[in-house]
């Protein structure tokens, strides 16, 4: 699960990924996104397989220090 608060002011947006359409139903509220709409900077990383994240996403206080 990643946030990513680089949207409108004071609102955010989170993401979840799942193995399968069947797992999403666990998520209420939360709805299907393309590869192509996912962040690939995020703000914060709640959850996750991490060298799978290394992979697609960057985090915003890495690229901060830069």
């Amino acid at each position: 699960m990643v946030v990513s608060t680089n949207v409108k002011a004071s609102l955010s947006d989170y993401y979840v990924g799942v193995p399968s359409k069947e797992l999403m139903a666990l998520f209420d509220g939360f709805e299907p996104v393309g590869e192509g709409e996912l962040p690939k900077v995020v703000d914060s990383l709640v959850l996750a397989d991490m060298d799978a994240f290394k992979e697609r996403f960057k985090c915003r206080h890495q690229l901060r220090r830069s």
